[in-house]
């Protein structure tokens, strides 16, 4: 399955309103450069430890700015 199927395959099966699709899309590029036939291909897992780290960090970088225009939102009258 190439990564764009995969990606619209995980979408039909999920229950919510798809509104963190860049980060399903994120893992699904780990995952898919993970599982590529050739060995000498795939990343290592120091590789795979870091490109999750990062998407870790764009996900609580994206949740604090969302929390951040929510609490100023609240504050205005």
């Amino acid at each position: 399955m190439v990564p764009g199927d995969m990606s619209s395959w995980v979408r039909s099966i999920r229950d919510d309103n798809g509104g963190e699709d860049s980060r399903m899309d994120m893992l699904l590029q780990v995952a898919t450069t993970c599982s590529l036939t050739s060995p000498e291909q795939r990343p290592t897992m120091w590789q795979v430890l870091k490109m999750l780290q990062e998407i870790k960090e764009i996900v609580l970088l994206e949740d604090s700015s969302e929390l951040e225009l929510r609490i100023g939102d609240d504050a205005m009258p």
